[in-house]
């Protein structure tokens, strides 16, 4: 499932993928076609320019030359002579009437200019000086070769004065650069194609069978091109293809690429993730089989055979698995638990300073209570003390490294007393200390242990929680506050203790499916992060004062002067004995500091 899973989604992105660079591909081919469309415009247009203002000048100075000697129109050797130097195929004079008196070729002498639309309009020519025409390029003949005519009016009678190009060099640069040749000078991709149609025909195309054809012969339909833009897919002589348009003026450009050449990196790519899959699934499936059976299915057959006689009343039999730390912690906790039901039961008509006393070993016995904690790693130090109240509460800390680079500090305090709250607080503290071995990030734990707590949470305690971890080689410190109270920390070694302002999430135990927000700070050497409960700044006095907030930052800052950190707390611990002046512990006092020295 997982193998057809991940491939089908990977097979979608790299299809939509491939889709989206073909057509990207394609609309930047038509915008290189738009560019060339202007392009070649403005080439015409300056061709013709050029060519009217040459002809123009020419046509002037033949007028200007029979002006200056008459007789020229009766030499036709020196006006071929005219002729040639003027580079020009033909030379008409008229008369007033319109009729040629000149012509060159000589045919054409006689010819009444009113007789045909293509030389009725030089007529204006005969009554006005000024007058001066560049027409296009006009069929002439049976054959329809091109000729373009230039004409203006004569200077020394009245009449017109016209010089013909025979323009097959015009024509041919026109050619060149019409819109009709355009679509077959751009290659998209290997076999990619362009074409330009204008209202619905193609009028420019690689293929000249398709020239006049409409859009919906090729297989665009009307709708789709009424849009200005848009993409399409269409098979064509067999062969399935992927398209885009885009209008532009009169014209729409359109062009396309083959199915099998828009897919062809994600078919080769869909290979190598299925054989790369195959083998990475089948290696990871033994691993995690013979992992699993080894390490969680043996223990958990083990475990369950002895919870089963326990269930039955056999109140001796010890649970023993230790393949890993985790059942070896669970089987010390369900010991324990057993151990002190077995106990409960026996002394179920005794004093309730005996439960007490049993709610308070239970609490404590879960504790780690070696100091130093880790002798070894020169780069923290950390030292954790709880002293219990009379009522038993539910505080808790623990410590451990996740692996060789972090260090994750816990602190928890569970609502209400004695042996429910004992109890609770094993639980929780299992449960979390058994998610920080997995590498989580801190608010993946919490998230997870609200939900294991909340589910079937019958007394309805909750728990408040503190849970960092310090990444030992960058003195990165990420942590989750899940309604416990802000910490204390001191950013280097030359900074005094601050309180740490960030907001906090809601408790462990209450309300399922809550989200708790991550933070994250940077140590730097010589830094400090205190933590404690409740205990501490509700100590209260014989004159029922509470210690509060800041008489801990006085004390902590009074005590920052080199000390160890057992010392520290030891000062702390004795200025609230001071402060109390015998005043009975109403509550758990837990604190737990860690100094960082740096990797």
């Amino acid at each position: 499932m997982a193998f057809v899973v991940t491939f089908a989604l990977s097979f979608y992105i790299q299809t939509r993928q491939a889709q989206e660079n073909a057509r990207r591909l394609i609309h930047l081919k038509i915008q290189d076609a738009i560019e060339q469309i202007d392009q070649n415009s403005q080439n015409q247009h300056l061709q013709r320019e050029i060519r009217e203002r040459q002809s123009l000048a020419k046509a002037r100075a033949l007028a200007w030359m029979i002006h200056l000697s008459p007789s020229l129109l009766r030499d036709r050797a020196e006006m071929e002579k005219i002729r040639q130097l003027l580079d020009v195929d033909e030379l008409h004079i008229s008369d007033a009437q319109g009729i040629l008196i000149f012509s060159i070729p000589p045919a054409n002498q006689g010819y009444n200019m009113a007789s045909r639309e293509q030389s009725r309009v030089f007529l204006p020519a005969i009554h006005d000086p000024e007058f001066a025409l560049f027409q296009d390029l006009q069929a002439k003949g049976a054959d329809g070769k091109p000729f373009q005519y230039a004409g203006v009016a004569r200077l020394d009678a009245p009449g017109i004065v016209q010089i013909g190009y025979m323009s097959e060099r015009f024509y041919e640069n026109e050619k060149i650069t019409s819109l009709e040749n355009l679509a077959k000078g751009f290659r998209i991709g290997k076999d990619g194609r362009l074409l330009i149609a204008k209202e619905g025909k193609i009028v420019s195309i690689e293929r000249e069978e398709w020239l006049g054809t409409s859009l919906e012969t090729f297989g665009i339909p009307d709708e789709i091109a009424k849009q200005p833009r848009g993409t399409f897919s269409l098979k064509l002589e067999g062969v399935r293809k992927i398209g885009a348009f885009q209008k532009y003026g009169e014209y729409l450009i359109a062009g396309t690429l083959p199915a099998n050449e828009v897919y062809l990196s994600r078919d080769v790519l869909a290979w190598e993730l299925v054989i790369f899959y195959l083998v990475l699934f089948a290696v990871v499936f033994v691993l995690v089989s013979q992992l699993v059976e080894r390490i969680v299915i043996r223990g958990i057959l083990s475990v369950n055979r002895s919870l089963k006689k326990i269930t039955e009343g056999d109140l001796n039999e010890i649970v023993d698995v230790r393949t890993n730390v985790e059942f070896a912690s669970l089987s010390d906790g369900i010991n324990a638990t057993v151990s002190a039901l077995r106990q409960a039961f026996a002394e179920a008509s005794a004093q309730m300073e005996r439960e007490l006393e049993l709610a308070r070993a239970i609490q404590v016995s879960t504790l780690p209570s070696m100091f130093p904690a880790f002798p070894d790693r020169s780069e923290v130090d950390l030292y954790a003390t709880m002293d219990t109240a009379k009522k038993v509460g539910g505080d808790f800390y623990d410590f451990l490294f996740v692996d060789s680079d972090h260090l994750a500090v816990m602190i928890a305090d569970v609502s209400g007393k004695g042996i429910p709250a004992a109890m609770f607080m094993m639980t929780a503290k299992t449960q979390l200390k058994n998610l920080i071995k997995t590498g989580m990030e801190p608010s993946e734990i919490f998230s997870r242990a609200n939900a294991y707590l909340c589910e079937n949470n019958d007394t309805g305690m909750f728990v408040t929680a503190f849970l960092g971890i310090l990444e030992i080689s960058t003195g990165t410190f990420t942590y989750v506050n899940a309604g416990h109270l802000p910490p204390l920390w001191k950013p280097a070694a030359n900074r005094p203790y601050e309180w740490l302002k960030s907001r906090a999430s809601f408790v462990l135990g209450a309300i399922e499916g809550m989200d708790f927000e991550q933070h994250e700070i940077h140590f730097q050497a010589g830094s400090c992060f205190f933590l404690y409960t409740d205990g501490v700044t509700e100590a209260v006095n014989p004159e029922k004062e509470l210690y509060r907030d800041h008489r801990l930052l006085e004390t902590i800052h009074t005590l920052d002067d080199g000390k160890s950190l057992a010392d520290m707390l030891s000062g702390i611990r004795q200025n609230l004995a001071h402060f109390a002046a015998g005043m009975e512990q109403s509550d758990d006092i837990t604190m737990l500091i860690l100094q960082y020295f740096g990797d």
